[in-house]
């Protein structure tokens, strides 16, 4: 049983991992086209929903917190400058927000999840509409979460290729999303 549950859930964790090397601290752009494998072949053999739901808390936290970290610091400054919050020391608080925002911007990432896993049932799994509701996710959590900040968007990664930089100035960094999403879910069905 322990060994069947492991290494399933790894593999969205392993993609998590993939993501967050994608980031400007560390700016491995390379892996970006490969870093959600894993991820669609553990949402393509799992079976349970609750296992889909939890494996993609354990890839999106993860990213959520690398990529929206230096705007978490930039704006969490101004709700810890008191010596308290709610009764907790700033230091206290501090980490608890920024935990609070990851998992929020995480739940974002199960929209692809809920308009595929019908089509998925029915063996009609697509990559194009998978990278198009994961690029509409992408949306969503910069403009309503982010307030139109486009933090953490998946295709930022991206935007120093040469050639991917032209099609970021006609599809905006959520079309490098939609590009990103869709080579790995192609690699995932092969």
């Amino acid at each position: 049983m322990i060994r069947k549950f492991f290494p399933s859930l790894l593999m969205p964790l392993l993609s998590g991992v993939l993501l967050v090397l994608t980031s400007p601290m560390f700016n491995l752009w390379q892996l970006m086209m490969i870093a959600l494998v894993p991820y669609f072949l553990f949402v393509l053999t799992t079976e349970r929903t609750w296992r889909l739901i939890l494996g993609t808390f354990l890839f999106a936290i993860p990213y959520c917190m690398a990529e929206g970290a230096p705007f978490f610091h930039l704006a969490g400054t101004w709700w810890t400058k008191g010596s308290t919050i709610l009764g907790m020391p700033s230091m206290v608080a501090y980490p608890i927000g920024i935990f609070s925002i990851a998992l929020a911007a995480a739940l974002f990432y199960l929209l692809p999840l809920a308009v595929c896993l019908p089509l998925k049932r029915r063996e009609r799994f697509s990559p194009i509409v998978f990278a198009l509701a994961f690029a509409l996710a992408d949306y969503l959590r910069a403009m309503i979460l982010f307030g139109g900040y486009t933090f953490g968007t998946m295709g930022y990664a991206l935007i120093e290729t040469t050639y991917l930089k032209h099609v970021a100035s006609l599809t905006s960094v959520f079309g490098l999303t939609f590009i990103a999403v869709l080579c790995g879910a192609w690699c995932a069905l092969f």
